[in-house]
């Protein structure tokens, strides 16, 4: 599993899950559950794209101001972007990153928000809610 801490500001990734990770996110005192859960549909998505032969161009967006994007995938110039919540109800503040991004870069082709509940939808302003089990 694909897991990230975080501390003063830096992200680390890591391909090992276990004990010793699980440990250094409580030390950092992220949130587990949600760390978790986004390292875990990061690397399903990094797992799909690399079994169907495709570049590992996914990466990490945070500005200065703390405003941040889960995952980037450019493919070939089509850019996703992506934000994954482990909640299982949707919160409209889940959209924030999403949407602040996307004034800020004309060219995303597409928004996901991947998120622990059941529903999936397209909401109005274009972003596509998939559940994690749909990925």
């Amino acid at each position: 599993m694909l897991l990230k801490t975080e501390r003063e500001g830096n992200k680390f990734w890591s391909l090992k899950a276990g004990c010793a990770e699980f440990e250094s996110l409580l030390k950092f005192k992220l949130d587990a559950k949600g760390a978790l859960f986004e390292n875990l549909m990061i690397m399903e998505l990094l797992k799909a794209r690399l079994n169907e032969g495709a570049e590992d161009n996914q990466y990490f967006w945070r500005d200065k101001r703390g405003n941040e994007i889960d995952l980037l995938a450019d493919d070939a110039g089509r850019l996703q972007i992506y934000e994954m919540k482990s909640a299982e109800t949707i919160s409209s503040d889940f959209f924030a990153g999403l949407d602040y991004f996307t004034k800020l870069h004309s060219d995303v082709e597409e928004r996901l928000l991947v998120y622990g509940g059941k529903q999936m939808q397209t909401r109005s302003n274009g972003i596509r809610v998939t559940p994690w089990n749909e990925l």
